[in-house]
């Protein structure tokens, strides 16, 4: 196994099917063995259907951990069980675009210890922005 993505999924996820998509894409496009594993913190009703169709995968492993579990302890776990030389931990929201991933790997094979991709930016609704605006207004 060559790359190893570990997606830790707490209480914040974006559609898991869409990010998992994209970055098996970019995987492929590696030509590298690679693998996901998701560790799920605690129960997650409205993810089953999907984690079980991305189960069918034979790339994909979930694992599970009680919800008391901080996501440092989640993402131990989950190291743990990778098998990737090289190993990319994704958050389980976009902020990372997908192209990025080849960038990264490129960084580790020229010799580079460690690599961080950039955060894309943000795409918050404006009644979002306003209303921590606000948040943070009252609370300075």
């Amino acid at each position: 196994m060559e790359v190893s993505v570990l997606i830790p999924i707490g209480d914040f996820y974006d559609d898991l099917a869409e990010i998992h998509n994209s970055f098996r894409t970019s995987c492929r496009g590696l030509g590298r063995s690679h693998e996901f594993i998701y560790v799920v913190r605690g129960d997650h009703p409205t993810l089953q259907a999907t984690l079980q169709r991305l189960e069918q995968e034979p790339e994909v492993r979930v694992l599970r951990v009680p919800r008391t579990y901080n996501e440092s302890i989640a993402l131990n776990e989950g190291l743990q069980a990778t098998r990737g030389d090289v190993v990319v931990t994704l958050p389980a929201y976009d902020t990372v675009v997908p192209e990025a991933l080849a960038d990264l790997v490129k960084a580790l094979d020229d010799g580079t210890d460690c690599a961080v991709a950039v955060r894309a930016q943000r795409r918050d609704p404006l009644f979002n922005r306003l209303q921590a605006r606000v948040f943070r207004a009252l609370v300075s």
